[in-house]
């Protein structure tokens, strides 16, 4: 490297250090002056900042990747258009009388910035919490938000880093078959974890699984919502139970599947449906004690169970045989068309049947 080369590369690291020192000291000269000379600033300034901060409350609440990803592009946006002309200039500088005239200029600068920021912080919190009151308790915005920021830019992000980012897998060998899957082998993509439930999205387009989502005890919602052409798997804890409550049913659109202990349930999505229309439909097996049984359940009074209805015995292996190769558009059909068998009821069958809880010792 030539010794212009380090000549100019000396004269931007004196400007960018000077500046830097001196930027503090700018930024308090000018809240001063405002505070003294320019009170108009000041309201302006609140007012605009208590906007900004309801605004990016609601966009970060409704969108936060989204608004996440969009902040560290406008505010690299600025850094850069703000440091590009300082390092440009410096370039050449090569007399102190230079330099001195670039820090003068740029402190200034990046002062009167940082001093517009530090007397926007009061409004802007104050308006950051405004807005999250505001759309916790406006369900007219929380559908506004939902229809123009969730849907349509919150959940395709995060689809594709759901599907393309760390976790993300592809489906077992085999899954999927022409015109149907091996919905067995797509049940064996998550495993019960104690403590907390889980939930992955299986592509059956793209052949790929996403990255596993991890909720609370009782609790897991992924970050976008469930599509045709997908299979929604997640686990329940074992004293839940294997059987589907109304939102794990209303959450998913084809095909889910939970995971509960030894048992494996295979259930019929109900999106879209109301709380009086959704009705509970699903395949459980019972994998410890070799048994399968249908659960068909209308909706219950209050609207968000279901009536309560007998399990009804299929042949364990001739369910599995169904599983094996699954239409997931027509697979309540198949489950419908399985023999029923006589068997001896048992009694934490006929309790998954009634939505109750299991201990965990069963």
């Amino acid at each position: 490297m030539s010794d212009f080369s380090f000549k100019n590369i000396e004269n931007e690291l004196s400007v960018t250090g000077q500046v830097a020192m001196a930027t503090p000291g700018k930024i308090l000269d000018e809240i001063q002056n405002d505070w003294k000379n320019d009170k108009t600033k000041l309201l302006t300034t609140t007012v605009e900042s208590a906007a900004l901060g309801f605004a990016t409350a609601i966009a970060f609440k409704s969108a936060p990747g989204a608004a996440l990803l969009a902040t560290g592009v406008l505010a690299g946006l600025g850094v850069i258009s703000k440091t590009a002309p300082m390092f440009g200039q410096a370039w050449n500088a090569n007399t102190d009388a230079q330099r001195d005239l670039l820090v003068n200029k740029f402190s200034s600068d990046f002062g009167k910035t940082g001093a517009t920021l530090a007397e926007g912080l009061p409004g802007f919190a104050l308006g950051g919490k405004a807005g999250s009151i505001t759309l916790a308790r406006s369900e007219a915005l929380q559908n506004f938000t939902y229809k123009n920021l969730t849907k349509p830019i919150e959940f395709p992000l995060q689809e594709q880093i759901a599907f393309r980012g760390p976790g993300a897998t592809m489906l077992p060998e085999g899954a999927i078959k022409a015109g149907s899957v091996d919905a067995l082998k797509l049940s064996e993509t998550l495993t019960p974890q104690a403590g907390v439930e889980r939930a992955r999205s299986l592509d059956l387009q793209t052949g790929k699984a996403s990255r596993i989502f991890v909720g609370k005890e009782n609790e897991v919602t992924p970050k976008f919502e469930d599509r045709s052409g997908r299979v929604l798997i997640h686990t329940h804890p074992l004293e839940a139970g294997p059987r589907p409550g109304f939102y794990d049913l209303t959450a998913t659109q084809d095909l889910g599947i939970i995971r509960s202990g030894d048992y494996r349930t295979f259930y019929i999505g109900q999106k879209g449906l109301g709380s009086g229309e959704a009705q509970l439909k699903a395949l459980i097996l019972d994998d410890a004690n070799k048994q399968a049984f249908i659960l068909h359940n209308q909706p219950g009074t209050n609207g968000y169970t279901w009536q309560h209805a007998a399990p009804q015995y299929v042949e364990y292996e001739g369910a599995a045989s169904s599983l094996r190769s699954l239409d997931v558009k027509n697979a309540w059909s198949q489950f419908e068309a399985l023999p029923r068998i006589a068997a001896p009821v048992n009694p934490v069958h006929t309790a998954i049947a009634a939505g109750q809880k299991l201990g965990v010792s069963l």
